[in-house]
C-alpha cells in the first residue's frame, strides 16, 4: 500500500512538471525531447523532473530581456500586427504569442492596448527632434521649408508601418489619452513648420501670407501625400512623389503676391 501510494506521488510530481513544460517558453524540440526521456527512459521520476526543472530556469535565463528590450518588442509587434490586420486584430493574447510571453507578462509594461498606442506615438518625438537637428543645418531658408517637407515623406517610406496607425482615424476614437497624444504630436510638428515659415517671411522671402496657416496647409498637404501612397498599396516611391509635388507647392508661396 505504501508502495502504491509512492507510486501515485511520483506519477503526479511528473504530471506537474509536464505540464510545466507546456506552459513554459521552452521550444518544442526541447519539451518533447525531455517529455521522451521523461516516460521512456530508466530515469527516476524526481531525477527527471530535477533535469526538466534546471532546463526550465536556464532556457528562461536565456530568453529574458531587460525592461526597454521588452517593451520595444512589444511596440515592434503591435505596429505589425495593426499594419498587417488592423487595430481590431491587436490583442492583448495575440501580442503575447507573437513575442511568446505570458499575457501577465504583457501587463507588467502595459496596462492596456490605449497604453501601447501612446509608446507607439512617442516614437514620432524622436521624429520631431530628428527634424529638428536637419532643418538647424540648413542656412537657405527656401530649402529649410523644402527639406522639412521632404524629411516626412523619407521618414514614412522608410516607417510605412507606422502610418497604419498615426493616419488611422478609428484607434484616436478610443479614450481621452489618444486624442489628446495625437494633438500635442500635431501641434508640436506645426509649431516647428510654423516658426521656419515666419523666419522666411521676416527676411522678406514671401509677403502676405499667414506663416502658421501655411503650416496648417503643409500638413494637410503631406498627410494627403501619405494617404494616396497607402491606398495604392505603397505601389511606387513616396519620396519622389512628394518631393515633386513639394516643389509646386513651393512655388506657389514665393510667387505669391
Amino acid at each position: 500500500m505504501q508502495k502504491y501510494s509512492l507510486k501515485c506521488k511520483m506519477q503526479q510530481h511528473q504530471k506537474n512538471h509536464l505540464t510545466r513544460i507546456k506552459s513554459s517558453r521552452i521550444n518544442r524540440t526541447f519539451k518533447s525531447d525531455y517529455c521522451y526521456k521523461l516516460v521512456n527512459t530508466n530515469m527516476t521520476y524526481k531525477m527527471a523532473a530535477a533535469n526538466i526543472t534546471e532546463a526550465v530556469k536556464k532556457t528562461d535565463r536565456t530568453v529574458r530581456l531587460n525592461t526597454i528590450d521588452r517593451k520595444k518588442q512589444i511596440i515592434d509587434e503591435a505596429v505589425k500586427i495593426i499594419h498587417k490586420q488592423g487595430f481590431d486584430a491587436l490583442t492583448i493574447r495575440e501580442l503575447a504569442y507573437r513575442v511568446n510571453v505570458s499575457e501577465p507578462a504583457i501587463y507588467r509594461h502595459f496596462t492596456n492596448k490605449e497604453e501601447i498606442i501612446v509608446s507607439i506615438m512617442d516614437r514620432m518625438n524622436v521624429f520631431d527632434d530628428e527634424l529638428k537637428k536637419h532643418i538647424e543645418s540648413i542656412s537657405d531658408r527656401e530649402k529649410k521649408i523644402t527639406e522639412l517637407i521632404n524629411f516626412h515623406f523619407e521618414f514614412f517610406q522608410t516607417n510605412a508601418e507606422l502610418t497604419s496607425i498615426i493616419f488611422s482615424e478609428d484607434i484616436f476614437r478610443n479614450g481621452k489619452a489618444l486624442p489628446a497624444k495625437l494633438l500635442h504630436i500635431i501641434t508640436q510638428r506645426r509649431q516647428i513648420i510654423c516658426k521656419v515659415l515666419e523666419d522666411a517671411k521676416k527676411s522678406r522671402e514671401f509677403r502676405g501670407l499667414s506663416s502658421c496657416d501655411l503650416a496648417t496647409i503643409i500638413l494637410g498637404f503631406i498627410r494627403l501625400a501619405v494617404l494616396q501612397w497607402r491606398l495604392t498599396d505603397f505601389s511606387y516611391s513616396l519620396v519622389e512623389a512628394g518631393n515633386r509635388e513639394a516643389k509646386t507647392l513651393i512655388k506657389l508661396i514665393y510667387n505669391y503676391r
